[in-house]
């Protein structure tokens, strides 16, 4: 074998390898390959696409350098140094706004956050694949390993060899950060003592409506599963297309918060579904008094006022969690009180008599509109927060069925509008858009009602069956112009 053919033949081939294995290991995980091109900012409307595209391109590219020679050849290897030069600056880029996303530059094998050494290596692989750009002619591996002795074969195999021993180290160094990364939980926790022993920190939060909520008042009515998430944060983008399922699991009887830590508007860029919904917790004091120093981070609280499970870290962590939450929840352990005998009224209902609701999309029956052109100005209205599987809203059902649909009373929800038909509630039901409806009534749960005029609130929420049950009845008999004995019944 021509000597000047060792070294292109080497070079040629680890190239090759290296794109092949990497776009291979990017298919293999796809939920990672999804989580950093979400870290990485890639527009919400590529991210379909670009999954399946960017390891295809790359195996293409590491196929085309291993395959062919000639004008091809050389087509091939400009490719992948535009390639390495753009993925590089986006790297750079992201590094310089201070930002460390894992990479899962090598799918699960290298799932690491970015940083100087992500560079290096980038550089490394650059140098090499543009030394490709210097060899002058170029049949291609395979017709130069055709033309040649047992050598070049062996050389191959050295290389191959070489790659694989790369991976293995890289697989082994991932291992290892995740192990040191458990460790150092383990010896939090220890630090900490039991979770469910700590009680719910003193912190304030904002709503999507610029409220401050604290922390503790997320339990006055059922427990709740907290999820603290970040805009740059791939194992967060990786944990929230789940929130949706786990919400409609829990059936109403625990809820399940988002809070968003750091930059606001890019939290809400990255999580549009849950952009009004979740809280906001930008100077991270939440997060800090309850111990935690990055997300995802997931806990329980109890309606007792303590943390009940948690700190949960990572994807797989949280996941675990959620599961242990579901399973006590069809077990019937986490309880609330008997909506139809509670307090007409409580003190934790944050909104006021003047206060006015803000705008909000809403679907009803008739299309998508705004919640106003569902308000009158002329008369009172009251508005039930209500969320179908919520044991204490399926146990007034019977209440809400004799109601009669004149627009007197108005079911809000973030649920289906279908699903409230389907119980047989012949009042209004609109679900409301981009805003949990808590927030928007600002009630801490279900069932609560609140009463308005022309969107301008006239009397003070009512939270718990009792309360809601008084307000629609007499509210309902008012409108028909019910005597005194209607109003008593």
């Amino acid at each position: 074998m021509d000597s000047g053919l060792v070294l292109p033949l080497v070079a040629t081939s680890v190239a090759a390898a290296i794109f092949v294995v990497s776009g291979g290991l990017k298919l293999a995980d796809m939920g990672g390959t999804l989580s950093a091109l979400q870290a990485f900012r890639v527009p919400r409307s590529l991210l379909t696409i670009a999954k399946w595209a960017l390891p295809i391109f790359e195996i293409v590219i590491g196929l085309s350098l291993l395959l062919t020679g000639g004008t091809t050849y050389k087509a091939a290897v400009l490719a992948a140094v535009l390639f390495l030069l753009a993925v590089t600056g986006l790297v750079l880029i992201t590094l310089g706004r201070g930002e460390h996303p894992e990479c899962h530059c090598f799918g699960a094998v290298n799932s690491r956050p970015i940083d100087g050494l992500t560079v290096v290596r980038n550089v490394i692989i650059l140098a090499l694949v543009s030394g490709l750009l210097l060899i002058p002619e170029w049949a291609g591996v395979v017709s130069v390993l055709a033309a040649s002795d047992t050598t070049a074969l062996t050389l191959l195999g050295v290389a191959i060899l070489f790659v694989a021993w790369l991976s293995k180290l890289w697989s082994r160094q991932a291992k290892s950060e995740a192990e040191l990364a458990e460790l150092k939980r383990a010896f939090n926790a220890a630090e900490m003592g039991p979770a469910a022993a700590r009680p719910i920190p003193a912190a304030t939060l904002v709503d999507g409506s610029g409220r401050q909520v604290e922390l503790v008042s997320l339990v006055t009515e059922r427990a709740a599963v907290v999820l603290f998430v970040s805009g740059g944060c791939s194992g967060c983008h990786q944990v929230m297309p789940n929130v949706p399922l786990w919400r409609e699991r829990l059936q109403g009887e625990v809820q399940l918060i988002t809070i968003a830590i750091g930059d606001a508007d890019r939290a809400r860029e990255a999580y549009p579904d849950e952009a009004q919904a979740m809280l906001l917790d930008t100077k991270k004091q939440a997060l800090n008094e309850l111990g935690v120093a990055g997300t995802p981070a997931m806990f329980l609280l109890g309606m007792d006022g303590t943390v009940v499970a948690g700190p949960a870290h990572g994807a797989q962590e949280i996941k675990e969690l959620m599961v242990s939450v579901l399973q006590a929840v069809g077990a019937n352990l986490v309880a609330g009180v008997d909506h139809r005998t509670a307090q007409a009224t409580r003190p934790q209902a944050t909104i006021a008599v003047g206060d006015v609701l803000p705008a909000v999309s809403v679907n009803s029956s008739s299309g998508t509109g705004l919640l106003g052109d569902h308000l009158l100005d002329d008369e009172e209205q009251v508005l039930v927060a209500w969320r179908t599987g919520c044991p204490h809203c399926d146990a007034m059902v019977g209440d809400f069925a004799e109601l009669p649909a004149d627009g007197s009373v108005l079911l809000l929800t973030n649920d289906s509008p279908e699903k409230a038909v389907e119980a047989g509630l012949k009042v209004p039901v609109l679900q409301i858009k981009g805003m949990a409806m808590e927030h928007l009534l600002g009630v801490p749960g279900t069932p609560s009602a609140v009463t308005v005029r022309g969107g301008k609130v006239t009397k003070a929420a009512s939270i718990g069956g009792a309360g809601v049950l008084s307000d629609v009845k007499y509210r309902g008999a008012q409108h028909a112009g019910a005597d005194e004995d209607q109003l008593q019944r």
